[in-house]
């Protein structure tokens, strides 16, 4: 086998002008295939070449193919509406944090930074005379703001 391989001419049969065109074709593509420029079988919706798939002709509203189905939610929620928020359910943590401010349903926006500013003003230290259940209320009332703030609820 070594023999074999010692005395293996790749070239041999060649002339020298075959020889330099071999040369300067693998070096100039790395040895991989090279079709002319609109020649390409795949694009004309024929097999595939070297397993690529071609992309999907035909089908306007599909600008890539998806074997997978990853994006098959954005078809199918396409033609339905945005859900309203009574039909949205809050999950615990929001729920909790809308009860640590005093509220028993979901708000928005003024109402809820109104409650956040007068709870703030009735729990501060300097309104309290320093009393420790107040202060801890106190941070329970700013982490859920901060909270439903994160969430998009406050501005």
């Amino acid at each position: 086998m070594r023999q074999y391989n010692k005395s293996f001419n790749y070239f041999a049969g060649m002339d020298d002008k075959d020889v330099a065109e071999e040369i300067r074709t693998t070096q100039t593509t790395g040895g991989r295939p090279t079709w002319t420029q609109g020649t390409n079988g795949s694009a004309k919706g024929e097999k595939p070449v070297d397993g690529v798939a071609p992309k999907p002709r035909g089908q306007p509203d599909k600008r890539f193919a998806d074997p997978l189905n990853l994006f098959a939610r954005v078809a199918r929620n396409r033609g339905r509406k945005p859900m309203t928020e009574r039909e949205l359910r809050l999950v615990e943590a929001d729920r909790r944090a809308f009860e640590v401010l005093g509220f028993a349903t979901r708000v928005h926006g003024d109402d809820l930074k109104k409650a956040y500013k007068e709870l703030v003003k009735r729990h501060h230290p300097d309104a309290n005379g320093g009393d420790r259940a107040s202060e801890d209320r106190l941070r329970a009332i700013i982490t859920a703001y901060n909270h439903l703030k994160s969430k998009g609820f406050a501005s």
